[in-house]
């Protein structure tokens, strides 16, 4: 079990990038300010990261003072997901243990209120 904030999941990665993935989850829960929980349970091991930027922000900005401060939370949730690189960040290369095999994923889940 791992317990974190979503803004302790961000890393300030030059450009900025998508941080704080966590692979072969099988539950995770939210809570926000008011104490409400929404818990995501998957029928099969998934992929998630829960960002407070959008993908459009990271795209757009070239440097960490760029992001906008937002206080939207988002989730991805994958059912299998790549890294950026092999033995360095950003090369172009993985190793073939790490490549995600082309072929059919599914994804399924359920959400609730506790």
């Amino acid at each position: 079990m791992f317990e974190s904030t979503v803004t302790a999941q961000h890393f300030a990665f030059v450009p900025p990038s998508e941080t704080g993935g966590h692979e072969q989850t099988r539950w995770l829960t939210l809570e926000n300010n008011n104490g409400q929980v929404l818990k995501f349970t998957g029928a099969s091991p998934f992929h998630f990261d829960v960002r407070h930027n959008s993908i459009a922000d990271y795209q757009s900005a070239k440097h960490e003072h760029e992001l906008p401060k937002r206080e939207l939370t988002y989730l991805h949730i994958d059912a299998c997901h790549s890294g950026i690189g092999s033995n360095m960040g950003w090369s172009s290369d993985f190793a073939p243990e790490h490549l995600i095999k082309p072929g059919v994923y599914h994804l399924r889940f359920s959400v609730s209120l506790i």
